[in-house]
């Protein structure tokens, strides 16, 4: 818990003082962590900390956000009672009476970032270095890093929801550089879980620093492309990518509502060819899209969007249920406290299938 229910109360009760239909206050409590190797050594050691919330208030399909970096009842009450009076004039509401929402986590942690050891990670970090320098001689630079982020939250809103949770997140990354007979070329490579770093030591982070090497001299190697048509073979991993860019992004209230999706009023429509069946799920354990609860404090869940080529649900948040009616698929995130929440994805994916 970082802030004190009482507290929250009156801050939300100050929020709904002019008649908002609805408030909640996301408060954030971030650790970071960045390291990067070059040219063979430590080159940068970044930690940071992102402390503040953010107070929501709805008025109708109105939205009014605002930030605070003063987490003390007095700071709180005063950013709600900005928010409130920037729109409202109608009558003061009161909030219901906060109750923690209830969930065992999915997610395993181990040691958080400031307690491991900071030599034991740029240890990592230098091997991958020089497991790619040792694949081959034309191999020029390496860049590799460690991001760590580890986020304390709670949510409370003024239907009487109150959430806590911790999220660590840790995204190894390198960036391998080659010169042969004159082109240079680079490739780069990611690795990331929800959960602290020593997830790393799970990884073969000789092959992760070769595969990149290789594919870096692949495409020093590689010939132009040619043009025109041809078929296109669509692999496991990138794959997903095509899918969230494509259609996630449609699939998502945020567009959905505002009728700028070609997947608007589509539900129970087929809009895919009927192998199709794509999934956006929150909880997979440890998964990098997962989470707990969502950003708006609700449980995050497994929405099958696609069945067999048949839009079976949309991506949806809060503001995106009161607009369509439609419900709720605990989707909503925030960049951080600094920004208004979202729809959007969590680990989106084609189920598997036989074709």
């Amino acid at each position: 818990m970082i802030i004190q229910p009482h507290v929250l109360t009156k801050a939300l009760d100050a929020a709904l003082s002019t008649g908002a239909d609805f408030a909640d206050i996301f408060v954030e409590d971030t650790y970071s962590s960045n390291l990067t190797v070059l040219n063979s050594k430590p080159d940068q050691a970044i930690v940071g900390q992102l402390y503040g919330a953010g107070v929501r208030l709805f008025f109708g399909h109105e939205v009014v956000y605002v930030t605070t970096n003063d987490l003390s009842e007095a700071g709180l009450v005063k950013a709600a009672l900005n928010a409130a009076q920037s729109r409202g004039n109608g009558e003061a509401k009161k909030s219901m009476p906060l109750m923690q929402v209830p969930f065992d986590s999915i997610h395993t942690f181990g040691e958080k970032p400031w307690e491991m050891n900071r030599d034991r990670k740029f240890k990592w970090l230098n091997s991958i270095d020089q497991y790619a320098r040792a694949r081959n001689s034309s191999v020029t630079q390496v860049e590799s890093g460690l991001n760590e982020k580890f986020q304390r939250v709670q949510i409370a809103n003024s239907r009487g929801l109150m959430a806590y949770d911790e999220r660590a997140y840790s995204r190894i990354r390198m960036e391998t550089f080659v010169e042969h007979m004159g082109v240079k070329e680079s490739a780069h490579h990611n690795d990331g879980h929800m959960g602290t770093s020593e997830l790393f030591d799970r990884l073969d982070l000789k092959k992760l620093a070769e595969e990149s090497a290789d594919r870096a001299m692949m495409l020093a190697k590689a010939e132009y492309a040619p043009a025109g048509e041809m078929p296109v073979v669509i692999d496991n991993q990138f794959g997903g990518v095509i899918f969230h860019e494509a259609c996630g992004h449609g699939l998502e209230t945020t567009s959905v509502a505002k009728g700028a999706s070609v997947f608007a009023g589509k539900l129970g429509q087929k809009v895919a060819h009927e192998s199709v069946t794509a999934i956006d799920d929150g909880t997979m354990a440890n998964g990098w899209g997962s989470l707990n609860i969502d950003d708006e404090g609700n449980k995050t869940k497994r929405t099958t969007l696609i069945e067999n080529g048949i839009l079976k649900s949309y991506i949806v948040d809060e503001m995106g249920a009161l607009e369509t009616g439609y419900e709720i698929t605990g989707s909503g995130r925030r960049q951080s406290y600094k920004f208004a929440p979202a729809s959007r994805m969590r680990n989106t994916f084609i189920a598997a299938g036989k074709d």
